[in-house]
């Protein structure tokens, strides 16, 4: 069985942001940083109730 992966808190702040500062879909960041769409769009949910800018 494969093993979970860990993403430090930059990381995943970094692929939030770059999305939003290069107004890509989250599809094409996603494959990029090779993560499911899922898991990106989470970490955008989490930051935006953390109240974390994603700019």
């Amino acid at each position: 069985m494969e093993q979970r992966r860990r993403f430090f808190k930059e990381f995943k702040h970094e692929a939030v942001k770059r999305a939003a500062g290069a107004n890509l879909a989250i599809k094409q960041v996603a494959a990029t940083l090779s993560l499911h769409v899922n898991v990106r769009s989470r970490w955008c949910r989490e930051q935006k109730r953390e109240g974390v800018s994603v700019l």
